[in-house]
């Protein structure tokens, strides 16, 4: 092999980070714990220098020595201790995140900034992906460290991290002032760094602008394990990291933003909390996004958004949003908005969620979900994508405010170019008010170009309708939208619907399409290809079907019915 022992060790960082408070959390080493400790993670990619005794072998090297040392810049003499982990990549072994294998590894007595790993038998350390896990002995030491790396050459022998935080500007981001420069998210601490406050509780970057320049992952930090199973009803998920607390008190990674203030005498101050800049994620990923019954009602990445704009920007395929138990705090009210839980004057812009939404067991006199962002009528979505299921079974929404499942968004003034790819699925839960739609449960301007393709079940529901309300429908699905108020053109649903044994108290009116309920304004080269299937419900259920539109107070011209309507199985004319 190739003689590397004279290459300097090289050092890249890429943060990922997260302040560990003192909830509970878990790893698989069996380190005592430690008060107040938080998580660290490093991954170090090996490359094929071996010790220069060993220069000519090849294969694997056992029983060696492997040294970790850290810099002052990590404040390494407030180290605990360090778990090292290990996988192997290469023909004979795949190796992922949930089985790698743990060394333990003590700082040294007289240094802390130095670790000695011990490498089994039979491993080949050339091939081999480090992480270590630095557990501090309190969070006050880490509050500006948060830190790791890939890309870090290694090998048996010693190697050197430089954690680089001299490299943040004054602000706490890799380098920008906000303004005519954005400031550069490169590291998850600098993602976090966006919520920094005063004194007073005053958000001091909510009007900035930002530009990520590099992938992030929260996973390792938010101290929960996803079990995945085959259906996602089954999923559960568990403490994961039981030697250090929950990053941001068991409540999942940190929303954006703070919430606006209703009492305030302007629209500015109400909205002063909020974010009101440009994030701009260049194509980059952050993932890990996790609340697994998180204690909070509002459940998001950014909090309110207000003449803002996210763009460019995807929300990672190890992220997901399990609620799973009841909980008091979901009572009142419960939103679900992987992006954003509101909208107001604000653009979301060529931005993808890959993140399930799975909701079960929960009562609340509200539900809300949408797979990208709650938004209010002056919202704009441009090229966004939902890749997640939403998910909800045996839930109760006590009062008629209602059940409401939309793929992308609430109320969007303009839609372009959109795609819901997620399955809609309700299951075993009792309602009042119930509508699902495959993108959006309103559009107010303009619909272009929007595409379900997605699957939506509701079955085995008890769907009561609200006491007094012949009027209108209050069980309703759409495969696009409720209404469309401007101009919609050449949209498209491409799944199917499927309303089968639910039941009521009441008769009520019951109102599925493939598309739309009313066009108020125009409607032009939509086509349905999706089928709709009606069976085994309640006698009380007064349904009206059809495969493009309820009622049409506007245009409709050039559109195409390509799917089927089957009741009771019987197929409708």
């Amino acid at each position: 092999m190739k003689n590397f022992s004279k290459m300097a060790v090289m050092a890249i960082c890429l943060l990922l980070t997260a302040i560990f408070t003192s909830a509970c959390g878990g790893s698989s080493s069996k380190t005592t714990p430690h008060d107040n400790s938080a998580l660290y993670f490093l991954l170090a990619q090996q490359n094929n220098q071996q010790q220069e005794e060993n220069n000519n072998e090849e294969g694997p090297v056992a029983n060696t020595d492997a040294n970790l040392t850290l810099t002052d810049s990590l404040q390494s003499d407030k180290i605990a201790f360090a778990d090292i982990y290990y996988s192997i990549e290469d023909n004979t072994k795949k190796s992922s995140a949930d089985d790698q294998e743990i060394l333990k590894a003590e700082p040294t007595a007289d240094d802390k900034t130095k670790f000695t790993v011990k490498v089994p038998d039979g491993i080949d350390f050339t091939k081999a992906k480090i992480k270590a896990i630095l557990t501090y002995d309190s969070e006050e030491n880490l509050l500006d460290y948060f830190s790791s790396y890939d890309g870090v050459e290694a090998t048996n022998g010693s190697f050197n991290v430089d954690f680089g935080n001299s490299k943040d500007n004054e602000s706490g981001f890799a380098d920008g002032n906000g303004e005519d420069k954005p400031y550069i998210i490169s590291a998850p601490r600098h993602f976090v760094n966006i919520n920094k406050q005063d004194d007073q509780g005053n958000y001091l970057y909510m009007n900035k602008n930002f530009k990520q320049t590099a992938d992030l992952d929260f996973t390792h930090l938010v101290g929960f394990k996803v079990n995945k199973a085959d259906s996602d009803k089954e999923i559960t998920g568990e403490v994961a990291n039981k030697k250090a607390p929950f990053y941001n008190e068991g409540k999942g990674i940190t929303k954006i933003g703070g919430e606006a203030d209703y009492q305030a005498q302007t629209t500015e101050e109400e909205y002063k909390n909020c974010f009101k800049g440009t994030y701009d994620g260049d194509s980059h990923t952050i993932d890990g996004i996790i609340f697994v019954n998180p204690k909070i009602a509002k459940i998001s990445l950014f909090n309110k958004l207000y003449k803002a704009s996210i763009k460019n920007l995807t929300i990672g395929e190890n992220s997901i949003v399990l609620i799973n138990e009841n909980n008091e705090i979901y009572s009142e009210r419960l939103y679900v908005d992987m992006l954003s839980d509101y909208l107001k004057n604000s653009t979301v812009e060529n931005c993808t969620n890959n993140a399930k939404i799975i909701i079960k067991n929960v009562e609340s006199t509200y539900i809300g979900i949408s797979g990208v962002a709650n938004s209010y009528y002056d919202a704009i979505f441009k090229n966004c994508t939902n890749n997640g299921n939403i998910t909800i079974d045996k839930c109760k929404v006590t009062t008629d405010k209602g059940l409401f499942i939309s793929g992308i968004g609430g109320y969007s003034n303009t839609c372009e170019n959109s795609t819901n790819n997620g399955n809609i699925t309700l299951t075993n839960s009792n309602s009042t008010y119930t509508e699902i739609t495959g993108l959006f449960l309103e559009s107010y301007k303009n619909i272009t170009g929007c595409v379900n393709k997605g699957n939506i079940e509701v079955s085995d529901n008890t769907i009561i309708g609200i006491e007094n309300s012949d009027y209108y429908s209050t069980f309703n699905v759409f495969g696009l939208t409720r209404n469309i108020y401007g101009t919609g053109t050449n949209c498209t649903n491409e799944k199917n619907i499927t309303i089968k044994n639910n039941k009521t108290n009441r008769q009520i009116n019951v109102d599925i399409s493939g598309i739309a309920d009313v066009i108020y304004g125009s409607m032009t080269g939509f086509v349905n290809s999706g089928n709709i299937t009606i069976d085994g419900n309640s006698d009380n259920y007064v349904i009206t079907a059809k495969q493009l539109n309820i009622e049409g107070f506007g245009t409709i011209s050039n559109c195409e019915e390509n799917g089927t309507i089957t009741i009771n199985g019987v197929v409708q004319p």
